[in-house]
């Protein structure tokens, strides 16, 4: 009975050392090292005279106190980020993804700037364009 404890014993030793042997061949093995870090970068910012946006661009101007919206032949003055959301969801059918324009002041304040973000964002428009006055 003392010789099968001891080969018990053993047995797990040798397993031991085999899966310590595993493991450290794994870690060095290159398909467990580390990946290498994501470089996400900033977006791409161009300076150029603006042209003459068509009716067909969707844009929303920061004026003094609150913001005009415009697409096609329809606009709006609007004073907070709902009343822009109201106005997208309206006229959502008119709206190209593509054309969103944001124009301001080159001294707009911050939180004006991120009212119109927050709703664009929400309705899924990424990409768009900012002219200064």
């Amino acid at each position: 009975m003392k010789i099968t404890t001891l080969r018990i014993y053993f047995v797990h030793f040798v397993m031991r050392l085999y899966f310590l042997v595993f493991i450290l061949f794994a870690t060095s093995c290159k398909y467990f090292k580390e990946s290498e870090p994501l470089i996400v970068q900033s977006p791409k910012v161009t300076t150029q005279p603006a042209k003459e946006a068509d009716s067909a661009y969707f844009s929303i101007t920061m004026l003094e106190k609150g913001f005009e919206v415009k697409v096609q032949n329809k606009t709006a003055t609007v004073k907070n980020g709902k009343e822009i959301d109201d106005f997208i969801e309206a006229n959502k059918p008119l709206i190209d993804s593509n054309k969103v324009l944001i124009v301001g002041p080159p001294n707009a304040s911050y939180e004006k700037f991120k009212t119109i973000l927050d709703v664009i964002k929400k309705r899924g428009y990424y990409k768009f364009q900012m002219i200064t006055k």
